[in-house]
């Protein structure tokens, strides 16, 4: 299922990412990975999840490290070659991915790799 939805991304020339910071049961942090595409097959965009992986801490940067990482990690592309795809990114709109300097949404907006 991985490999499929990571063959339709590589594919695809746009994409759109929402991810989620929750803490489970032992107190470890995670980051919940859902990226949103149009799926020439079934010719309507659709939401996948596509992975979960855990930050080092709670900053934005560790955060938005832990999610490059599992896009990159789950779909095989290079960060900027899914970063130039990237139309847009949804989150919970808690601090640490809404700031505007250190937040995920901060980094993702000075980060040149970033296109559209």
């Amino acid at each position: 299922m991985k490999d499929e939805i990571a063959e339709k991304l590589r594919g695809n020339n746009f994409l759109s990412v929402m991810a989620d910071v929750g803490t489970d049961q032992g107190v470890m942090e995670q980051v919940l990975v859902y990226v949103r595409y149009l799926d020439m097959e079934l010719a309507k965009p659709v939401i996948e999840y596509l992975a979960i992986q855990e930050p080092k801490s709670r900053s934005g940067a560790d955060v938005w490290d832990a999610i490059s990482f599992a896009i990159s990690n789950t779909t095989g592309m290079e960060d900027s070659e899914w970063k130039g795809k990237l139309t847009s990114f949804g989150s919970d709109g808690c601090a640490v991915m809404t700031g505007a300097k250190n937040g995920v949404w901060g980094l993702l907006r000075n980060d040149s790799s970033t296109t559209n």
